[in-house]
């Protein structure tokens, strides 16, 4: 058998994996064993433990929600030969979890963790950072940030939809640059987002054709910051590609993206926000071997 460790924010889902994790580990070792648990304390604490089990294990499971998952990431994708991962969903919103098809409920995740095939992922790449869902500067960061701080526990995926409510008609434009493979803006936006996933908080809101394994970044721009723009941008989610061109809204497609601004906008990379523009965002083709549900 191929041996494996769990990574577990015990703070993940109210510590409804912690409750559960007997159960889960029996289901997992029918097929990876022996199976090491590992808790994390504090930030920095996943990656570090990433290090020291690259060589020695098989398979690493992050179990935990998004911020969790963003930070095993960039360990895993730091690694000259990176074990397997799986993802178990603990958080708010899962994008990348949803992203590759795992079950929401933890208990059929593992199930899906034991008999789920092998796939190679594209993952996304700052200057900075690697990033599995999205990278976002404006209103995007904006929502995040105004989100209040009981208002995630309480709301969970609701919340970032209360925030964008209350951000959407504040929000200030500023001048951008983009460059990509075959496509350039030079304008003012409100909104600029580079997806490699076709989740952002839990939903499909921009980019639902998106598949993780089509060796391209979505780009997304917005110029505008009112209901009517953002309504548009729904309902071209449903039609065909090339009428989604409205004035306020462009969207393309690119291997490599060069984003810069008149004044630094912080990013948004996967809900972390340290950095700020100039940036350039390159996608890493088949980069990341996961275990996938319905992909």
């Amino acid at each position: 058998m191929m041996s494996a460790a769990l990574i577990l924010n015990p703070n993940a889902g109210n510590g409804k994996i912690k409750k559960e994790l007997q159960h889960i580990k029996e289901i997992i070792e029918s097929t990876y064993a022996p199976l090491s648990v590992y808790e994390t304390k504090r930030e920095g604490d996943g990656a570090r433990l990433v290090k020291e089990l690259e060589s020695k294990v098989d398979l690493i499971i992050g179990a935990g929600g998004d911020g969790t998952i963003h930070e095993l990431i960039n360990a895993m994708c730091e690694l000259e030969t990176r074990p397997l991962f799986a993802v178990l969903p603990g958080g708010t919103c899962n994008d990348f979890s949803r992203g590759i098809g795992m079950d929401q409920n933890i208990t059929k995740a593992a199930q899906q963790i034991a008999t789920g095939r092998v796939e190679k992922v594209d993952i996304g790449k700052s200057e900075h950072q690697y990033f599995s869902n999205f990278w976002g500067i404006g209103l995007i960061n904006e929502v995040s940030e105004n989100i209040e701080k009981d208002s995630k526990a309480r709301f969970g995926k609701l919340s970032y939809y209360m925030s964008t409510a209350k951000t959407i008609t504040n929000v200030e434009p500023f001048y951008v640059e983009i460059e990509g493979d075959e496509e350039e803006f030079k304008g003012e936006a409100v909104m600029v987002v580079v997806g490699n996933g076709a989740f952002t908080g839990g939903l499909r809101p921009f980019f639902p054709k998106n598949h993780l394994q089509d060796s391209c970044l979505d780009v997304l721009v917005v110029t505008e910051s009112n209901v009517q723009t953002f309504w548009k941008l729904f309902l071209s989610n449903f039609s065909d590609e090339k009428v989604i061109q409205e004035e306020s809204i462009l969207k393309f497609q690119a291997k490599h993206v060069k984003v810069t601004t008149s004044s630094a906008q912080k990013i948004d990379c996967d809900g972390e926000r340290k950095y700020y523009t100039p940036d350039t965002i390159t996608v890493l083709p088949r980069f990341l071997e996961v275990i996938v549900g319905n992909l």
